[in-house]
């Protein structure tokens, strides 16, 4: 979104999720930035994103690929936001562990 006025042109520099298009805007960003590791070693949707690995050590180096990934994109990641090295979690209404998939409810 941008617009033109006598002093030259200005748009913003974040993605206003307020806009109906926005969710769609941003998975396609996500899709071009992680290009052939979304389902290598990341699965995602919109603005959650899973990167696994068989182990421990395979985990650290995907997560610098991905990592890297991002940060040539210049996409900043919130921290606070973000949890790491994870055994098991919650994703998209069904519990992931090392043992198999369930629906959380």
């Amino acid at each position: 979104m941008a617009f033109v006025t006598t002093d030259g042109l200005y748009g913003v520099n974040v993605l206003p999720f307020g806009l109906s298009n926005a969710p769609l805007t941003f998975q396609r960003v996500t899709n071009s930035v992680l290009g052939t590791l979304r389902r290598d070693i990341a699965l995602v949707f919109i603005d959650d994103i899973i990167v696994y690995s068989p182990t421990f050590e395979k985990h650290e180096k995907h997560m610098d690929i991905v990592l890297i990934s991002w940060k040539k994109a210049n996409v900043k990641l919130n921290s606070v936001k973000c949890t790491l090295a994870r055994k098991e979690l919650d994703y998209l209404g069904y519990r992931i562990t090392r043992t198999g998939i369930k629906p959380t409810s």
